[in-house]
């Protein structure tokens, strides 16, 4: 006796393949690859600023609780700077997919001294697990 075939499988994939139309249509009406190109662009000059107005940020709190460490004022301080820490990691995940200088040894020497040293990473180390993530993706 033949074996008989899935109709619902059959119907997900052709309605896999639909989807993948109607996505790539719609992904067409969003932006040029002129723009994405300009968009993409390295602007190192960006990551730099950000970085070093974060770290600013960071001293700038840790001073006004040195100079006035009073419980609401440390309370006050923790948020702004644990938000700062994540923004770093932020511009440290645009470094672990080299988006910052064109110089592969100027992006990993700028991120782990300036964006992943207050957590204690590596980002030769984390590039390779992190774009292993994107490749399972």
């Amino acid at each position: 006796m033949p074996s008989r075939i899935d109709l619902p499988e059959i119907t997900s994939l052709h309605q896999g393949c639909a989807q993948t139309e109607i996505y790539q249509r719609y992904r067409a009406t969003l932006l040029s690859t002129e723009r994405v190109r300009e968009l993409s662009a390295l602007r190192p000059w960006r990551p730099m600023r950000d970085t070093f107005r974060c770290w600013a940020v960071i001293f700038t709190a840790w001073a006004v609780c040195a100079i006035w460490p009073l419980s609401w004022v440390i309370a006050l301080a923790i948020p702004i700077i644990g938000c700062q820490y994540y923004a770093l990691f932020i511009l440290g995940h645009d470094a672990m997919h080299s988006r910052i200088f064109n110089s592969l040894r100027a992006n990993d020497w700028f991120a782990d001294l300036l964006m992943f040293a207050p957590i204690g990473a590596i980002t030769r180390i984390n590039k390779w697990n992190h774009l292993q993530h994107h490749r399972l993706l």
